[in-house]
């Protein structure tokens, strides 16, 4: 044990995103950042790099430069191509990438680990040039789409071809990569926050409040769940439907809601931090998801670790985490079929250990299990590295 807490605390990772975290885009990078800090609390040396290709409407200084966010050690090369062709972002990505890299002498990493695949592509240029070994974690939804376009699946097909290991963040994403590409996956899913997302017996009494959280995207099919809930709330008209989320469906969703009459009994928060979030949660008794296709759905764990039952379509990620101790997965596609598993949630609601359902996603999800799912993936990923270099 104490042989493998030195290894791992030896062991140094370069982490590759297209984001960060910051005030003004508090989701990007969200999920790797979330790996990169669980990695480093567990003392594994991380430095997390940051390839910004994005247009110019997302003003900021552009080249690189070196910070340290949370105690990580960060490095950002900012180059304002966004509109430009995919094949042309990731050849000048990969060329940015090892510009960011050789800023910083002396840094030796045992692994890279880059999230997405477009990343994935521009890190396998590095890794190659400096014989690292290579990891890439997909979340990306485009995998999980029927068809994929011909000029993405190309670097999909070659990100995941160089890379010494590919990893899904969920059962179904694996599947389809599976189908897309032919590639083997492994599963690590992503993190929930322990440290905001926790039980509370605390909910208001005599009524029932459900909340969703998501973009206010066409994938995440809100203007479905509004049609649902209308349905639930005939039943229950003592029911409130908060939306949390922000996107280009805005207007629409609302208008919406007001035509079917909920102009009350519906809420859009628009976009909140993690720890509103928690809160609005606090006040909640289910949780809705209504998405179309989702890799992963880490708003549903972060429901289920403060205790919140599920209710979800068949949309691929949460399939892996939801059961019938947690929550509902919805076979049927129509707004009946959802409307009558909201009701049976609610009407069962009792029955549900929401104690237990907490402390079971927490535990599986947790920073400190997730790094250590990934320090072993690593470990396997360096010592199979070395083998194959010795037989060359």
């Amino acid at each position: 044990m104490l042989c493998e807490q030195r290894e791992r605390e030896s062991m140094k990772v370069l982490v590759i995103s297209g984001g960060i975290p910051e005030e003004k885009s508090p989701l990007a990078g969200i999920f790797a950042f979330d790996q990169a800090r669980a990695l480093m609390e567990e003392g594994i040396e991380v430095i997390y790099f940051v390839v910004d290709l994005r247009s110019f409407r997302h003003k900021r200084k552009w080249g690189i430069k070196h910070f340290k966010k949370d105690g990580i050690q960060c490095g950002q090369i900012s180059i304002p191509l966004g509109g430009l062709p995919l094949s042309v972002r990731c050849k000048a990505g990969a060329r940015a990438l090892e510009t960011l890299f050789r800023s910083f002498p002396g840094f030796s990493p045992d692994i890279i680990h880059a999230h997405f695949h477009d990343v994935g592509y521009m890190a396998a240029h590095l890794a190659e040039r400096f014989k690292i070994p290579l990891v890439i974690t997909e979340h990306s939804s485009v995998l999980s789409t029927q068809e994929i376009k011909r000029a993405e699946k190309r670097y999909v097909i070659e990100a995941y071809r160089k890379a010494d290991r590919v990893v899904a963040v969920s059962s179904a994403l694996a599947a389809n990569i599976k189908k897309h590409t032919g590639s083997d996956c492994s599963i690590v899913p992503n993190i929930v926050d322990t440290s905001l997302f926790q039980f509370s017996e605390e909910r208001p009494r005599n009524e029932c409040n459900i909340v969703t959280v998501g973009n206010l995207l066409p994938i995440k099919n809100q203007e479905f769940l509004l049609d649902a809930f209308q349905l639930f709330h005939k039943k229950y008209p003592h029911s409130h439907l908060s939306i949390v989320g922000d996107g280009v469906l805005r207007a629409q969703l609302q208008d919406r809601a007001n035509f079917l009459g909920l102009e009350g009994d519906v809420s859009f928060l628009g976009q909140l931090s993690r720890q509103e979030i928690s809160e609005v949660f606090q006040r909640c008794h289910l949780f809705a998801f209504t998405s179309v296709s989702e890799t992963f759905g880490v708003a549903c764990i972060e429901a289920l670790a403060s205790g919140l039952p599920v209710v979800t379509t068949d949309c691929g990620g949460p399939k892996d985490f939801i059961d019938d101790k947690n929550g509902i997965i919805v076979k049927g596609d129509t707004c009946n079929d959802f409307a009558d598993a909201l009701c049976r949630a609610y009407e069962n609601y009792e029955r549900y250990n929401r104690k237990e359902i907490s402390g079971t996603i927490r535990t599986a999800f947790s920073p400190v299990e997730i790094a250590a799912q990934l320090t072993e993936l690593y470990s396997l990923t360096i010592d199979k590295s070395k083998y194959l270099e010795k037989r060359k």
